[in-house]
């Protein structure tokens, strides 16, 4: 048995997951930039041509740990104020992949709507801009992006 959303002809599905794919939505996609490639939860930084997408993981690998200037860019958010999260994570602010074109990701949220899944806090998107404007690792181009996009 399908969900109400396979009711909904595909173009219109479409229309609809566009809209919802702002900056600030989680969105639980196939990403091919892991290894193994694997389901994660990724945040919208920027929508447009070419979106920018930032990952939330279960933990702080070793490596990130380790390095003080990496380890700042890792925002916690937590399962109690995200229903779609099991447990707290972390926002990993010291990277913006930029692996995934409109239509990769459009075409996996109209063929299964439930991949929206939430939107971040007012105070995660603080403190994600605090963390991605101080993170030496991502391009000042990239910086200013979202800046614009996550500022009302």
């Amino acid at each position: 048995m399908g969900s109400f959303a396979d009711l909904i002809p595909p173009e219109k599905r479409r229309k609809i997951a566009e809209e919802q794919l702002i900056p600030g939505r989680v969105v639980y996609l196939f990403s091919e930039f892991t290894t193994p490639a694997k389901e994660k939860y990724l945040i919208i930084g920027y929508w447009g041509k070419s979106p920018l997408v930032l990952v939330i993981n279960s933990r702080i690998n070793e490596y990130k740990q380790s390095r003080p200037d990496l380890l700042k860019c890792q925002v916690p958010i937590s399962a109690v104020d995200h229903d779609f999260l099991d447990h707290d994570s972390f926002i990993d602010c010291s990277k913006v992949i930029v692996d995934f074109t409109p239509s990769e990701i459009l075409d996996q949220v109209q063929n299964d709507m439930t991949r929206l899944v939430g939107e971040i806090t007012d105070n995660d998107r603080e403190q994600i801009l605090k963390a991605i404007l101080s993170a030496r690792t991502v391009s000042p181009f990239h910086k200013e992006i979202i800046r614009k996009a996550f500022l009302p």
